[in-house]
């Protein structure tokens, strides 16, 4: 339809108020001759042919309004056309590219995080025995996933690999420092205290109870690729 409206060729024949007939085989015809020439005799905006074609889709026109509706058109209603919306991929609040954490005991990981980091719990999932199977943790836009270790999916935790990393986060926060003192004060482990970068970040890094490294950072100064 919207390649139709981009080569003027608008709808049907033969739309009367009661429905519609005629309709044409051609896809290449001006398939609504009558919007059709009045459109190009300037009696009919192109926008109104537009709205027309999206009413379509939605099953009815919309209300004959001097906003609305052309005064040369009398609103007419359609048949049912069975339209499905389709879903947002992604869904709405998530983002393309979500990181996941494994952990010998999410749930204890969850209550940390949120402690010395500052996340916010947005779901969480649980078996029959009550324990969380799946985790969504945001930090203003940001969001990861936290999960439990399974060692026939080979989901692994640093505390079982002898403190060998299974994944790193680099996550912006708005005051580094003050971040890395909550973190300290949570008992979190800071393995390299607030240092300014050459591209441009004040960054500290720290590891959670069992042994992810986390890296947090405050963006000071926009850095030229050249000078990098």
């Amino acid at each position: 339809i919207v390649s139709y409206c981009n080569h003027d060729n608008w709808l049907p024949t033969g739309i009367e108020a009661n429905g519609l007939s005629n309709w044409t085989k051609s896809p290449n015809q001006h398939v609504y001759s009558r919007w059709h020439h009045l459109y190009h005799a300037g009696r009919v905006p192109k926008e109104f042919c537009q709205e027309i074609l999206w009413a379509l889709l939605m099953k009815t026109i919309p209300s004959s309004s001097s906003e609305t509706l052309h005064p040369q058109m009398t609103r007419v209603r359609f048949p049912e056309v069975g339209v499905q919306k389709m879903p947002r991929n992604p869904p709405e609040g998530m983002p393309r590219i979500t990181s996941c954490a494994y952990y010998s005991d999410p749930d204890a990981a969850i209550t940390w995080l949120k402690q010395a980091y500052g996340f916010e719990e947005r779901l969480k999932l649980a078996d029959d025995a009550g324990k969380t199977i799946h985790a969504e943790l945001s930090y203003e836009d940001g969001l990861i996933m936290v999960g439990p270790s399974c060692s026939e999916e080979k989901k692994t935790s640093p505390a079982t690999l002898d403190g060998h990393m299974t994944q790193g986060m680099y996550i912006y926060v708005d005051d580094v420092d003050g971040h890395c003192e909550k973190t300290r004060s949570a008992g979190g482990e800071i393995v390299m205290e607030p240092v300014d970068m050459f591209w441009g970040d004040r960054v500290y890094r720290t590891l959670d109870p069992e042994g992810h490294l986390w890296v947090f950072s405050t963006h000071k100064h926009d850095v030229p690729m050249d000078q990098m």
